[in-house]
Protein backbone atom coordinates (compact mmCIF):
# COMPACT_ATOMS: atom_id res chain seq x y z
CA UNK A 1 0.00 0.00 0.00
CA UNK A 2 1.41 3.39 -0.90
CA UNK A 3 2.34 5.47 2.11
CA UNK A 4 -0.11 8.00 3.45
CA UNK A 5 1.70 8.60 6.72
CA UNK A 6 1.31 11.89 8.53
CA UNK A 7 2.59 13.19 11.84
CA UNK A 8 0.36 11.68 14.48
CA UNK A 9 1.56 14.16 17.09
CA UNK A 10 0.88 17.17 14.92
CA UNK A 11 -2.43 16.14 13.38
CA UNK A 12 -4.02 13.67 15.77
CA UNK A 13 -3.32 15.48 19.04
CA UNK A 14 -6.03 18.14 18.84
CA UNK A 15 -8.72 15.57 18.11
CA UNK A 16 -7.37 12.94 20.47
CA UNK A 17 -7.28 15.44 23.32
CA UNK A 18 -11.00 16.08 22.90
CA UNK A 19 -12.06 12.43 22.95
CA UNK A 20 -9.49 10.49 24.94
CA UNK A 21 -10.82 11.39 28.37
CA UNK A 22 -14.05 9.51 27.65
CA UNK A 23 -12.05 6.30 27.16
CA UNK A 24 -12.43 3.76 29.93
CA UNK A 25 -8.96 2.29 29.41
CA UNK A 26 -5.63 4.11 29.52
CA UNK A 27 -2.21 2.75 28.73
CA UNK A 28 -0.45 5.77 30.18
CA UNK A 29 -1.45 7.76 33.21
CA UNK A 30 -2.20 10.86 31.16
CA UNK A 31 -3.98 8.96 28.35
CA UNK A 32 -2.79 8.20 24.89
CA UNK A 33 -3.14 11.75 23.56
CA UNK A 34 -0.88 13.28 26.21
CA UNK A 35 1.39 10.28 25.93
CA UNK A 36 1.98 11.11 22.27
CA UNK A 37 2.75 14.68 23.25
CA UNK A 38 4.90 14.01 26.29
CA UNK A 39 6.54 10.80 25.06
CA UNK A 40 5.14 7.96 27.08
CA UNK A 41 7.85 5.43 27.91
CA UNK A 42 7.84 2.38 25.60
CA UNK A 43 8.44 0.24 28.65
CA UNK A 44 4.83 0.77 29.66
CA UNK A 45 3.81 -1.27 26.63
CA UNK A 46 6.50 -3.92 26.90
CA UNK A 47 5.50 -7.57 27.20
CA UNK A 48 7.40 -9.76 29.62
CA UNK A 49 6.71 -12.71 27.35
CA UNK A 50 8.17 -11.97 23.88
CA UNK A 51 5.80 -14.52 22.33
CA UNK A 52 2.86 -12.41 23.51
CA UNK A 53 3.95 -9.47 21.35
CA UNK A 54 1.90 -10.68 18.40
CA UNK A 55 1.75 -8.68 15.19
CA UNK A 56 -1.51 -9.82 13.64
CA UNK A 57 -1.14 -8.49 10.11
CA UNK A 58 -1.68 -11.77 8.22
CA UNK A 59 -5.02 -13.42 7.48
CA UNK A 60 -4.93 -17.21 7.39
CA UNK A 61 -5.17 -18.89 3.99
CA UNK A 62 -6.60 -22.10 5.41
CA UNK A 63 -10.37 -22.56 5.45
CA UNK A 64 -11.46 -23.25 9.02
CA UNK A 65 -8.26 -22.01 10.70
CA UNK A 66 -9.09 -21.26 14.33
CA UNK A 67 -12.70 -22.40 13.92
CA UNK A 68 -12.10 -26.17 13.75
CA UNK A 69 -10.34 -28.57 16.14
CA UNK A 70 -8.06 -29.69 13.32
CA UNK A 71 -6.67 -26.15 12.86
CA UNK A 72 -6.59 -24.45 16.28
CA UNK A 73 -4.78 -21.27 17.22
CA UNK A 74 -1.47 -22.57 18.58
CA UNK A 75 -0.54 -20.18 21.38
CA UNK A 76 1.50 -22.47 23.63
CA UNK A 77 2.76 -21.13 26.94
CA UNK A 78 0.64 -23.19 29.30
CA UNK A 79 3.61 -25.22 30.52
CA UNK A 80 5.58 -22.04 31.26
CA UNK A 81 2.72 -20.07 32.84
CA UNK A 82 2.52 -17.62 29.93
CA UNK A 83 -0.58 -18.94 28.18
CA UNK A 84 -3.03 -16.57 29.87
CA UNK A 85 -1.00 -13.51 28.90
CA UNK A 86 -0.84 -14.65 25.29
CA UNK A 87 -4.54 -15.45 25.25
CA UNK A 88 -5.50 -12.05 26.66
CA UNK A 89 -3.28 -10.33 24.09
CA UNK A 90 -4.92 -12.19 21.21
CA UNK A 91 -8.43 -11.52 22.48
CA UNK A 92 -7.61 -7.85 22.95
CA UNK A 93 -6.47 -7.51 19.33
CA UNK A 94 -9.03 -9.58 17.40
CA UNK A 95 -11.96 -7.74 15.82
CA UNK A 96 -15.16 -8.75 14.03
CA UNK A 97 -15.62 -8.86 10.23
CA UNK A 98 -16.14 -5.10 10.07
CA UNK A 99 -13.94 -4.12 12.97
CA UNK A 100 -16.49 -4.74 15.71
CA UNK A 101 -15.34 -5.54 19.26
CA UNK A 102 -15.62 -9.21 20.17
CA UNK A 103 -16.54 -11.08 23.33
CA UNK A 104 -14.87 -14.35 24.32
CA UNK A 105 -16.26 -16.90 26.79
CA UNK A 106 -14.66 -20.27 27.44
CA UNK A 107 -17.36 -22.89 27.00
CA UNK A 108 -15.54 -26.22 26.93
CA UNK A 109 -12.37 -28.25 26.57
CA UNK A 110 -12.22 -30.94 23.93
CA UNK A 111 -10.39 -32.93 21.36
CA UNK A 112 -7.83 -35.00 23.26
CA UNK A 113 -4.44 -35.46 21.65
CA UNK A 114 -1.21 -36.96 22.94
CA UNK A 115 1.85 -34.75 23.16
CA UNK A 116 4.42 -36.38 20.86
CA UNK A 117 7.35 -35.45 23.13
CA UNK A 118 6.02 -36.13 26.63
CA UNK A 119 3.25 -38.59 25.81
CA UNK A 120 0.92 -36.59 28.08
CA UNK A 121 -2.73 -36.30 27.05
CA UNK A 122 -3.65 -32.70 26.14
CA UNK A 123 -6.85 -30.86 25.26
CA UNK A 124 -7.89 -27.77 23.34
CA UNK A 125 -9.77 -24.88 24.92
CA UNK A 126 -13.02 -23.87 23.21
CA UNK A 127 -14.25 -20.26 23.28
CA UNK A 128 -17.52 -18.78 22.16
CA UNK A 129 -16.82 -15.66 20.10
CA UNK A 130 -19.56 -13.09 19.83
CA UNK A 131 -20.09 -9.79 18.03
CA UNK A 132 -23.20 -7.68 17.86
CA UNK A 133 -25.27 -8.64 14.82
CA UNK A 134 -23.51 -11.98 14.23
CA UNK A 135 -24.21 -15.56 15.21
CA UNK A 136 -21.71 -16.80 17.82
CA UNK A 137 -18.78 -18.88 16.57
CA UNK A 138 -16.49 -21.36 18.28
CA UNK A 139 -12.75 -20.70 18.42
CA UNK A 140 -10.31 -23.51 19.25
CA UNK A 141 -7.10 -22.69 21.10
CA UNK A 142 -4.11 -24.93 21.83
CA UNK A 143 -2.31 -23.81 24.98
CA UNK A 144 0.45 -26.40 24.71
CA UNK A 145 1.71 -26.29 21.12
CA UNK A 146 3.03 -22.95 19.96
CA UNK A 147 3.32 -21.64 16.42
CA UNK A 148 2.71 -18.70 14.15
CA UNK A 149 -0.60 -17.03 14.95
CA UNK A 150 -2.65 -15.52 12.14
CA UNK A 151 -6.05 -13.86 11.94
CA UNK A 152 -8.80 -16.42 11.24
CA UNK A 153 -10.40 -15.79 7.88
CA UNK A 154 -13.43 -13.57 8.29
CA UNK A 155 -12.07 -11.66 11.29
CA UNK A 156 -9.86 -8.58 11.52
CA UNK A 157 -7.23 -7.56 14.04
CA UNK A 158 -5.33 -4.54 15.21
CA UNK A 159 -1.58 -4.67 15.73
CA UNK A 160 -1.24 -3.58 19.35
CA UNK A 161 -2.97 -2.12 22.36
CA UNK A 162 -1.69 1.31 21.33
CA UNK A 163 -3.31 0.91 17.92
CA UNK A 164 -6.51 -0.33 19.52
CA UNK A 165 -6.72 2.79 21.67
CA UNK A 166 -6.03 5.08 18.72
CA UNK A 167 -8.69 3.38 16.58
CA UNK A 168 -11.21 3.80 19.40
CA UNK A 169 -10.33 7.50 19.61
CA UNK A 170 -10.69 7.84 15.84
CA UNK A 171 -14.11 6.22 16.00
CA UNK A 172 -15.15 8.74 18.62
CA UNK A 173 -13.85 11.50 16.37
CA UNK A 174 -16.05 10.18 13.57
CA UNK A 175 -18.99 10.24 15.94
CA UNK A 176 -18.31 13.92 16.57
CA UNK A 177 -18.04 14.61 12.84
CA UNK A 178 -14.27 15.17 12.75
CA UNK A 179 -13.52 13.00 9.73
CA UNK A 180 -10.22 14.71 8.92
CA UNK A 181 -8.92 14.12 12.43
CA UNK A 182 -10.05 10.50 12.36
CA UNK A 183 -8.34 9.92 9.01
CA UNK A 184 -5.11 11.44 10.27
CA UNK A 185 -5.10 9.00 13.19
CA UNK A 186 -6.02 5.90 11.19
CA UNK A 187 -3.73 6.42 8.18
CA UNK A 188 -0.38 5.83 9.94
CA UNK A 189 -1.75 2.68 11.58
CA UNK A 190 -3.04 1.30 8.28
CA UNK A 191 0.28 2.09 6.61
CA UNK A 192 1.92 -0.12 9.25
CA UNK A 193 -0.29 -3.03 8.20
CA UNK A 194 -3.03 -2.68 10.82
CA UNK A 195 -5.99 -4.53 9.29
CA UNK A 196 -8.68 -3.02 11.52
CA UNK A 197 -7.42 0.51 10.84
CA UNK A 198 -7.37 -0.16 7.09
CA UNK A 199 -10.99 -1.32 7.15
CA UNK A 200 -12.03 1.70 9.21
CA UNK A 201 -10.31 3.95 6.65
CA UNK A 202 -12.07 2.23 3.75
CA UNK A 203 -15.46 2.72 5.36
CA UNK A 204 -14.67 6.33 6.25
CA UNK A 205 -13.57 7.09 2.69
CA UNK A 206 -16.72 5.49 1.27
CA UNK A 207 -18.95 7.42 3.67
CA UNK A 208 -17.25 10.64 2.61
CA UNK A 209 -17.72 9.87 -1.08
CA UNK A 210 -14.03 9.24 -1.81
CA UNK A 211 -14.70 6.01 -3.66
CA UNK A 212 -11.23 5.80 -5.17
CA UNK A 213 -9.59 5.81 -1.74
CA UNK A 214 -12.19 3.38 -0.41
CA UNK A 215 -11.46 1.04 -3.32
CA UNK A 216 -7.70 1.26 -2.65
CA UNK A 217 -8.07 0.20 0.97
CA UNK A 218 -10.68 -2.48 0.24
CA UNK A 219 -8.35 -3.86 -2.45
CA UNK A 220 -5.46 -3.87 0.03
CA UNK A 221 -7.57 -5.91 2.49
CA UNK A 222 -8.92 -8.13 -0.30
CA UNK A 223 -5.40 -9.02 -1.37
CA UNK A 224 -4.60 -9.75 2.29
CA UNK A 225 -7.43 -12.31 2.27
CA UNK A 226 -10.36 -10.57 4.02
CA UNK A 227 -13.63 -11.94 2.55
CA UNK A 228 -15.75 -8.88 3.42
CA UNK A 229 -13.31 -6.60 1.57
CA UNK A 230 -13.16 -9.04 -1.36
CA UNK A 231 -16.94 -8.83 -1.71
CA UNK A 232 -16.78 -5.02 -1.58
CA UNK A 233 -14.12 -4.96 -4.31
CA UNK A 234 -16.31 -7.22 -6.46
CA UNK A 235 -19.30 -4.90 -6.06
CA UNK A 236 -17.24 -1.78 -6.84
CA UNK A 237 -15.74 -3.37 -9.95
CA UNK A 238 -19.19 -4.47 -11.06
CA UNK A 239 -20.47 -0.90 -10.86
CA UNK A 240 -17.28 0.83 -11.98
CA UNK A 241 -17.18 2.83 -8.74
CA UNK A 242 -13.74 3.82 -7.50
CA UNK A 243 -12.14 1.88 -10.34
CA UNK A 244 -12.84 1.04 -13.97
CA UNK A 245 -15.62 -1.49 -14.42
CA UNK A 246 -14.28 -5.03 -14.89
CA UNK A 247 -16.88 -7.81 -14.80
CA UNK A 248 -14.38 -10.66 -15.02
CA UNK A 249 -12.27 -9.32 -12.16
CA UNK A 250 -15.46 -8.74 -10.16
CA UNK A 251 -16.47 -12.36 -10.66
CA UNK A 252 -13.04 -13.60 -9.54
CA UNK A 253 -13.12 -11.49 -6.39
CA UNK A 254 -16.70 -12.53 -5.64
CA UNK A 255 -15.79 -16.20 -5.84
CA UNK A 256 -12.77 -15.67 -3.58
CA UNK A 257 -14.99 -13.84 -1.11
CA UNK A 258 -17.59 -16.61 -1.21
CA UNK A 259 -14.95 -19.29 -0.67
CA UNK A 260 -13.83 -17.32 2.38
CA UNK A 261 -17.39 -17.26 3.72
CA UNK A 262 -18.69 -13.81 2.73
CA UNK A 263 -22.48 -14.04 2.99
CA UNK A 264 -22.78 -11.01 0.69
CA UNK A 265 -20.84 -12.77 -2.07
CA UNK A 266 -22.64 -16.08 -1.52
CA UNK A 267 -26.04 -14.42 -1.83
CA UNK A 268 -24.99 -12.65 -5.02
CA UNK A 269 -23.79 -15.91 -6.59
CA UNK A 270 -27.02 -17.68 -5.57
CA UNK A 271 -29.14 -14.97 -7.16
CA UNK A 272 -27.18 -15.26 -10.40
CA UNK A 273 -27.76 -19.03 -10.40
CA UNK A 274 -31.48 -18.72 -9.81
CA UNK A 275 -31.99 -16.02 -12.43
CA UNK A 276 -35.43 -16.22 -13.93
CA UNK A 277 -35.36 -19.83 -15.03
CA UNK A 278 -36.21 -23.16 -13.47
CA UNK A 279 -33.20 -25.24 -14.48
CA UNK A 280 -33.03 -28.00 -11.81
CA UNK A 281 -29.22 -28.14 -11.68
CA UNK A 282 -28.91 -24.37 -11.25
CA UNK A 283 -31.61 -24.36 -8.57
CA UNK A 284 -29.89 -27.14 -6.63
CA UNK A 285 -26.58 -25.31 -6.86
CA UNK A 286 -28.27 -22.08 -5.76
CA UNK A 287 -29.79 -23.84 -2.75
CA UNK A 288 -26.38 -25.14 -1.68
CA UNK A 289 -24.92 -21.65 -1.87
CA UNK A 290 -27.93 -20.06 -0.16
CA UNK A 291 -27.76 -22.35 2.86
CA UNK A 292 -24.08 -21.45 3.34
CA UNK A 293 -25.02 -17.75 3.27
CA UNK A 294 -28.04 -18.32 5.52
CA UNK A 295 -25.94 -20.17 8.11
CA UNK A 296 -23.59 -17.18 8.14
CA UNK A 297 -26.44 -14.83 8.98
CA UNK A 298 -27.45 -13.35 5.61
CA UNK A 299 -31.04 -12.21 6.09
CA UNK A 300 -31.74 -12.22 2.36
CA UNK A 301 -30.38 -15.76 2.04
CA UNK A 302 -32.44 -16.96 5.00
CA UNK A 303 -35.61 -15.62 3.37
CA UNK A 304 -34.77 -17.00 -0.08
CA UNK A 305 -33.71 -20.42 1.18
CA UNK A 306 -36.76 -20.60 3.44
CA UNK A 307 -39.06 -20.05 0.46
CA UNK A 308 -37.23 -22.70 -1.56
CA UNK A 309 -37.74 -25.21 1.26
CA UNK A 310 -41.42 -24.33 1.74
CA UNK A 311 -42.12 -24.63 -1.99
CA UNK A 312 -39.75 -27.54 -2.69
CA UNK A 313 -38.04 -25.47 -5.36
CA UNK A 314 -34.63 -26.96 -6.11
CA UNK A 315 -34.64 -28.82 -2.79
CA UNK A 316 -36.70 -31.45 -1.02
CA UNK A 317 -39.74 -29.76 0.50
CA UNK A 318 -39.47 -29.17 4.26
CA UNK A 319 -42.11 -26.73 5.49
CA UNK A 320 -40.93 -26.65 9.12
CA UNK A 321 -37.31 -25.93 8.18
CA UNK A 322 -38.40 -23.39 5.58
CA UNK A 323 -40.60 -21.48 8.00
CA UNK A 324 -37.77 -21.56 10.57
CA UNK A 325 -35.49 -19.75 8.11
CA UNK A 326 -38.29 -17.31 7.27
CA UNK A 327 -38.87 -16.68 10.97
CA UNK A 328 -35.17 -15.88 11.40
CA UNK A 329 -35.27 -13.45 8.47
CA UNK A 330 -38.52 -11.93 9.76
CA UNK A 331 -37.06 -11.30 13.21
CA UNK A 332 -34.14 -9.46 11.63
CA UNK A 333 -36.33 -7.15 9.58
CA UNK A 334 -36.77 -8.75 6.15
CA UNK A 335 -40.12 -7.34 4.89
CA UNK A 336 -40.89 -10.18 2.47
CA UNK A 337 -40.28 -12.81 5.13
CA UNK A 338 -42.41 -10.85 7.58
CA UNK A 339 -45.34 -10.61 5.16
CA UNK A 340 -45.14 -14.26 4.12
CA UNK A 341 -44.82 -15.49 7.70
CA UNK A 342 -47.80 -13.37 8.77
CA UNK A 343 -49.96 -14.98 6.07
CA UNK A 344 -48.89 -18.54 6.88
CA UNK A 345 -48.78 -18.61 10.69
CA UNK A 346 -52.56 -18.33 11.28
CA UNK A 347 -52.98 -21.65 9.46
CA UNK A 348 -50.47 -23.48 11.66
CA UNK A 349 -51.25 -25.42 14.80
CA UNK A 350 -50.00 -23.90 18.04
CA UNK A 351 -47.60 -26.83 18.44
CA UNK A 352 -46.09 -26.29 14.98
CA UNK A 353 -45.71 -22.54 15.50
CA UNK A 354 -43.98 -23.13 18.84
CA UNK A 355 -41.65 -25.65 17.25
CA UNK A 356 -40.64 -23.18 14.53
CA UNK A 357 -39.97 -20.43 17.06
CA UNK A 358 -37.95 -22.82 19.24
CA UNK A 359 -35.84 -23.84 16.24
CA UNK A 360 -35.15 -20.19 15.41
CA UNK A 361 -34.29 -19.39 19.05
CA UNK A 362 -31.82 -22.27 19.12
CA UNK A 363 -30.14 -21.17 15.89
CA UNK A 364 -29.66 -17.62 17.17
CA UNK A 365 -28.05 -18.66 20.44
CA UNK A 366 -26.17 -21.85 19.63
CA UNK A 367 -22.61 -21.23 18.42
CA UNK A 368 -21.47 -23.17 15.43
CA UNK A 369 -18.39 -23.35 13.22
CA UNK A 370 -19.01 -21.89 9.75
CA UNK A 371 -20.18 -24.61 7.36
CA UNK A 372 -17.95 -25.49 4.45
CA UNK A 373 -18.62 -23.61 1.23
CA UNK A 374 -19.07 -25.56 -2.01
CA UNK A 375 -19.32 -23.34 -5.08
CA UNK A 376 -20.36 -24.40 -8.57
CA UNK A 377 -17.67 -24.25 -11.20
CA UNK A 378 -17.43 -20.77 -12.66
CA UNK A 379 -17.57 -20.37 -16.41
Amino acid sequence: MRSRSVSVTALALPVATLYVFSMSRFRCQLGIALALFLGCSPSLYAQEDPAAAFVLDQIADEQGYGFTPEKPLRLGGRDTGQFRERLNTIFDLFRGPRGEPLSFIQTDSCCDYRDPESGVLRQLDVYEVGAEGYRPLLLYVDGYRGGEVKVPRGLLATNSGEHSDMIAIAERAIGFGDFTGASSMLSPLADEGDLAAAFALARLAADQGNQRLAYDWYLYLAEAGHPVAQAMVADLLDKGVGAAADQQAAQRWRHRAAEGGSSRALLSIARDLIGSGEDPDRLRAAADVLVAAAERGSIGAQAAYGLMLVNGRGVRQDIIAGLTWLDLARRQGDPNARDYYARVVPGLTAETAERIEANADLWLTQPSPPPAVTLPQSN
